[in-house]
């Protein structure tokens, strides 16, 4: 792949080749049916907890009967229906389905309270809800609040809702049914809902067009890819795409067993993408004698930072492995950046265990200082910015007018860098807000208890760095005239004392006779990292 690196006055701006591919005009749904009618002999997916498995032929049949049932039950193009359940064979069938009738899906996850649902719901109006039967519950406290009119169906038995095995009763027409068609590739197939992150969480609306990524495996081998993702998060609609048109087989968990982690690779695994927190089980308990890793090929750790010493140490535990941080966003229906798997990459990969990887075709990169608008070269720290058509149409009925820079590129609102060698790295948000393991950390909520303390002036919260949770909240402080005496282990007594568990000042407390302050009188948080590095403060 040609990379260049010569935009228009010598702006540091690196192009890719756009993929030789387009989306078929069709839509994904045509394109998802054709695969499972090509690959209906081979295994589609299995229930990593019961060994439960089924063929692309099985899939297929299911997805259609469960289609024609909410065709037959008033479900229409445009619509929306939604998902409160876990990565299990069901929550797939569904998804397909919806698309191949033209609805649309916007899934929650199980563990949100009904308050948050709702919220999220509400921004769609589905006119239809599936749950799992230990959700039943919670969606119908959930239903209540839509009225009560909202049809409930349960994955399981239910006494008081309609069960999904009554979607997937048999039509004597069913051989005859014809996938939805899009009017054009702007259409939107699914929604997914942000994690609020650096704002209020929003809808995410993908299309046929964006999801135009088509990853070809060679020589038409059959990969198995673990799968542990939420159907609620656009990575398991990713999963699903990359692993339908190609045939593979998915392996599908929705936790892993803290007693026996190993289990999961007992499928041969090829493929597996797990959080920082996740992967650290297989470091915690030991491997079996004489178990086998080398089916597995690639580890990728995402979702969190991972330090390159845990990085090295998962290295280890699979020394046959190439393990290496990924990097996405919602937004985007791709990798943004990845290594190709070949060994002309393997030094690279070795020699910057904490790169994302290199430039992806179909993308346009450039990193820029967000205050001055300056595009960077190698070796510079700023805003990571992206041109590509696997972006996102935008947010459902949110305007958001700061999405695109004056030139048309998307903010991806994460700082990054390259190396001379092409390599990104993701060094954080541009905006404050970090992870604690696979909690949100919201450093104002911190700060607000810090400025209640009566001998300090000012304060900052910042993430630092830990190999396994991602970030711990370390705050910096400028203490009133006349209260020097004042200890950081107090400081740190008094947060513990008045927040949860995830907003502990497990980073500590460093002090400041001055803060730096930006033109607009803003703590210059990207200073005080600067200094926390260099062991200035």
């Amino acid at each position: 792949m040609e990379i260049m690196l010569n935009g228009k006055h010598n702006d540091n701006i690196i192009y890719t080749p756009n993929p030789l591919e387009t989306p078929d005009p069709r839509g994904v749904g045509y394109e998802y049916f054709k695969a499972m009618e090509r690959y209906r002999e081979r295994i589609a997916q299995v229930d990593g907890h019961t060994n439960k498995e089924e063929t692309y032929e099985s899939f297929l049949k299911r997805c259609v009967r469960t289609a024609i049932t909410m065709k037959n039950r008033g479900i229409k193009p445009g619509d929306f229906v939604s998902m409160c359940t876990v990565n299990d064979m069901d929550a797939c069938v569904v998804y397909i389905a919806a698309i191949f009738i033209g609805a649309i899906t916007a899934n929650v996850d199980p563990s949100m309270s009904a308050e948050e649902i709702v919220f999220f719901l509400r921004q769609v109006s589905p006119k239809m809800v599936f749950a799992r039967q230990q959700s039943e519950s919670l969606m119908e406290e959930v239903v209540r609040e839509f009225g009560g009119q909202l049809p409930l169906v349960v994955f399981g038995g239910t006494k008081k809702h309609i069960t999904f095995t009554e979607f997937l009763q048999r039509y004597d027409n069913e051989n005859d049914f014809r996938v939805y068609e899009a009017v054009n590739l702007e259409e939107t197939v699914f929604v997914s809902f942000s994690s609020g992150t650096t704002s209020s969480p929003k809808a995410i609306c993908h299309t046929h067009s964006s999801m135009r990524a088509r990853y070809r495996s060679k020589n038409d081998e059959c990969k198995t890819y673990a799968v542990f993702y939420s159907p609620c998060r656009a990575l398991f609609k990713r999963s699903v795409h990359e692993t339908i048109l190609n045939g593979f087989r998915r392996i599908l968990f929705h936790k892993i067993s803290h007693g026996e982690p190993w289990k999961v690779l007992n499928y041969k695994v090829d493929y597996m993408l797990l959080s920082p927190v996740t992967s650290e089980v297989f470091l915690k308990y030991r491997k079996p004698p004489h178990f086998d890793l080398g089916n597995l090929r690639l580890l990728l750790i995402g979702g969190n930072y991972a330090s390159k010493e845990f990085l090295l140490k998962l290295k280890n535990m699979f020394p046959k492995t190439i393990v290496r941080p990924s990097y996405g966003q919602s937004e985007i229906f791709s990798t943004v950046a990845a290594f190709p798997e070949d060994h002309r990459t393997d030094t690279l990969v070795r020699d910057f265990p904490t790169s994302i990887g290199l430039p992806r075709e179909g993308f346009s990169y450039k990193v820029v200082d967000a205050e001055t608008e300056e595009i960077l070269g190698p070796n510079r720290q700023g805003e990571l910015r992206l041109k590509t058509k696997y972006l996102m149409k935008g947010y459902l009925n949110y305007e958001s007018p700061d999405l695109f820079d004056s030139d048309g590129w998307y903010r991806t609102g994460d700082l990054a860098y390259y190396n001379e060698h092409r390599c990104f790295f993701i060094t954080g948000r541009l905006k404050d807000t970090f992870k604690y393991g696979n909690n949100h950390v919201y450093p104002r909520e911190i700060e607000e208890v810090l400025l209640s303390h009566r001998s300090i002036q000012n304060a900052a919260v910042l993430g630092v760095e830990h190999e396994v949770v991602g970030f711990h909240p370390i705050a910096v402080v400028k203490l009133n005239d006349g209260e020097e005496c004042v200890t950081p282990e107090e400081i740190i007594e008094y947060v513990d004392q008045r927040v949860e568990d995830k907003n502990r000042l497990r980073g500590g407390v460093k002090f400041v006779k001055e803060f730096p302050w930006t033109p607009t009188h803003k703590i210059q948080k990207s200073k005080l990292r600067e200094w926390i590095a260099k062991g200035i403060i």
